[in-house]
């Protein structure tokens, strides 16, 4: 995970802690620091493609790929997206605290947050 990558992260798990919003981590960095490391973390379960954390908001599912401005989907990732659909779940390009806090705010006024569906 590129630092700039991180900083967002970590920014968003805070906003999502503070607002009382239970969430998680998907270590997807892991598949990336070796290949007997990735092996074993994919014999695991982890995907390559998997969103960087799931958050539950007012009793529905999201999940959230987190991207820097310039930053855009990888085909797994896509491909993850439609699962994500399948199941019931808003799936999220987030690209700035911004527009995590709209979502937020949409989900607790139950209206249907407006995922981005391009990075």
């Amino acid at each position: 995970m590129k630092h700039e990558e991180y900083i967002f992260q970590v920014e968003v798990v805070k906003t999502l802690s503070k607002a009382g919003i239970p969430c998680f981590s998907v270590p997807n960095h892991l598949l990336k620091n070796g290949v007997a490391e990735g092996k074993r973390e994919i014999s695991a379960g982890l995907r390559k493609g998997a969103p960087d954390l799931i958050a539950g908001i007012n009793n529905k599912s999201f999940w959230f790929e987190l991207k820097t401005p310039k930053g855009h989907q990888s085909e797994e990732q896509k491909a993850f997206q439609l699962i994500a659909g399948k199941f019931g779940a808003t799936y999220v390009v987030l690209k700035s605290i911004e527009q995590l806090e709209r979502i937020i705010n949409d989900a607790r006024n139950n209206f249907k947050a407006t995922p981005t569906t391009a990075g």
